[in-house]
């Protein structure tokens, strides 16, 4: 459990038994399961993308703020090649995917809405990844890549709170901005106390629940507004025990709830022929490593950026294609775009884990043909 790849491992676990159990003799099982009703209007498996998922995104903010303030993102010179290569490894694949899609329209819906679920990169995935890899890429290059990731999932939550937001409730805005102010005013005055602090960002997320804007949202605001004091590191332990529970049991889960496809209910011709599986493979598969190394490799040319240390091209090129690896963040994001349930969403998962598999078997590959490097060091620091 101490490894790190471990958390990757018990990811791909729930995926596979979701798709089992989805394919199974007692698939309506599974399905009445996540229907189960909590309370009215809100199933287990609302449960679990608006509310677990909130503590997902609580951890990307704090995770977010850390790398800004002290981390790999705390100046320029290290923010210039992530930031840009983040963003260009998002402009791509949306373009891609928006090539496939333009005025195309299934089951009534304009399937363009689906841009942005190729534009994001599983954390938990790269990492477990290139931990099989220690002694072939300098630490260097890991921050890179999970400094991209982290970017990516900054921008994927922009892109969440304006694009797929729902019909607002002006009544549960102001008590959200209520939320927020009083937040702002325990930031100010350092007040750190955990238990303070989630009482009100449970109100925060309550109400935003109910406010049209996507509640998941609430973890976001309430991490940044977690104070993060340099005189202790409270910051980092509470960081340290969310991680775990979201790596182990938080991201588990939502695969399990969200991975569980019907292959029954599609041809195959259906899904390699439908512009939103096209769309998605092609964007993370394609997109992703085309708009990460091409814009890596013209700031590094024109000495805008410099290169990771100690790393070279091929190794550059094996987290580019890396990054297309879209699991957790792209599944929540084509479930916003489409909606739960629909045939949409099934075909757009299927993409998703495809895109996904073949970006991890492929980056595998090029890493174990690349030379172990011989700088002294480098396997300590990676470990």
């Amino acid at each position: 459990m101490r490894k790190e790849y471990f958390p990757g491992l018990i990811l791909i676990l729930s995926t596979a038994i979701a798709l089992l159990l989805a394919n199974s003799g007692i698939s309506n099982l599974y399905f009445k399961t996540l229907d189960f009703q909590i309370v009215k209007d809100f199933s287990l498996y609302h449960f679990v993308n608006d509310g677990l998922m909130a503590i997902f995104f609580l951890l990307v903010s704090m995770e977010i703020k850390r790398e800004i303030l002290i981390g790999h993102l705390s100046t320029r010179s290290e923010q210039i090649l992530p930031v840009f290569c983040a963003i260009c490894g998002v402009i791509v694949p949306a373009v891609i995917y928006s090539f496939f899609n333009d005025k195309f329209i299934s089951e009534g819906v304009e399937t363009i809405r689906g841009a942005a679920i190729p534009t994001a990169t599983d954390i938990a995935f790269v990492i477990g990844i290139l931990s099989f890899f220690s002694t072939k890429i300098p630490s260097s290059l890991r921050v890179f890549i999970v400094a991209l990731a982290i970017i990516d999932d900054m921008i994927a939550i922009v892109i969440i709170t304006f694009f797929y937001s729902q019909e607002l409730h002006i009544w549960n805005i102001i008590i959200s901005v209520i939320c927020v102010a009083v937040l702002f005013l325990l930031n100010r005055k350092r007040i750190s106390n955990i238990y303070i602090l989630f009482l009100v960002g449970f109100c925060l997320w309550l109400s935003l629940l109910h406010s049209g804007i996507h509640a998941t949202i609430a973890g976001v605001i309430l991490g940044f507004f977690i104070p993060m004091n340099s005189k202790n590191n409270e910051f980092i332990k509470l960081e340290k025990k969310m991680s775990s529970f979201v790596s182990f049991f938080i991201i588990p889960i939502f695969a399990f709830c969200n991975s569980g496809i019907e292959f029954s209910n599609f041809s195959l011709y259906e899904i390699v022929s439908h512009p939103v599986s096209i769309g998605i493979f092609l964007g993370l598969f394609v997109g992703k490593q085309l708009g990460v190394f091409l814009s890596a490799w013209i700031l590094i040319k024109l000495k805008i950026a410099r290169k990771p240390t100690a790393s070279n091209w091929m190794q550059i090129y094996a987290v580019s294609v890396l990054s297309g690896i879209g699991f957790t963040m792209s599944i929540f994001i084509a479930v916003l775009s489409f909606g739960e349930g629909s045939m949409l969403n099934d075909i757009a998962k299927i993409g998703i884990i495809a895109a996904s598999s073949v970006s991890a078997i492929i980056a595998a590959f090029i890493l174990y043909q690349s030379p172990s490097s011989t700088i002294p060091g480098i396997k300590k620091q990676v470990q």
